[in-house]
């Protein structure tokens, strides 16, 4: 038997014990989901400090936005793989931000189940009101080069969820850099 205390459970000799399990169902609270498609970062590689103040500045944002208004920040690097590995969005000799960031590796072309499932990790156990959403358009991604499982995925997102806000925030200016440009869309999405 299951007390109000989801992490504790009765034992058969009659006393209450900590499930193995831990804390079950537990309410985290508000988000707003964020996810970039990218399929490279060229600049990072030659500017590690740069890379660094942005990383640095991302893990602020995600902190006083939990502090001042109890909202996390869930962010979904969708990234499209050409051949290599996920190095290729950091400088040399750093490790993928994964306290912050949670990584999607896929190639093209996807099915729509690819993107539902990533915001479906990202959205675990929360109260979901917005999702942001844009792309790093370079030479070899687009939005076009992402279709028409793009398309698809926005409509099924407006069926499944029709209480949720979907902000599209277009392509990645052609002047920032992944991790500044998801700040970016995070402070203008922010109730």
């Amino acid at each position: 038997m299951t007390t109000l205390f989801d992490s504790f459970d009765e034992s058969s000799l009659g006393g209450f014990a900590e499930s193995a399990l831990g804390v079950r169902n537990p309410l985290r609270g508000p988000a707003i989901v964020g996810m970039q498609w990218i399929n490279k970062a060229k600049p990072y590689h030659g500017d590690v400090e740069l890379y660094d103040a942005h990383i640095a500045a991302f893990r602020e944002l995600v902190r006083s936005t939990l502090d001042t208004t109890g909202i996390r920040i869930r962010a979904g690097v969708m990234w499209v793989q050409q051949g290599g590995d996920e190095t290729i969005l950091l400088p040399p000799d750093r490790l993928f931000p994964s306290d912050v960031f949670t990584l999607f590796g896929f190639t093209v072309p996807t099915t729509i189940q690819t993107y539902l499932l990533a915001f479906d990790v990202l959205s675990s156990d929360f109260t979901v009101n917005t999702l942001a959403y844009e792309t790093a358009e370079t030479a070899t991604l687009t939005r076009r080069s992402l279709q028409p499982t793009f398309n698809e995925w926005v409509a099924a997102m407006i069926t499944l969820h029709p209480d949720l806000e979907l902000r599209d925030f277009g392509d990645i200016q052609p002047d920032e850099e992944w991790v500044d440009s998801f700040r970016r869309v995070f402070l203008a999405a922010l109730p």
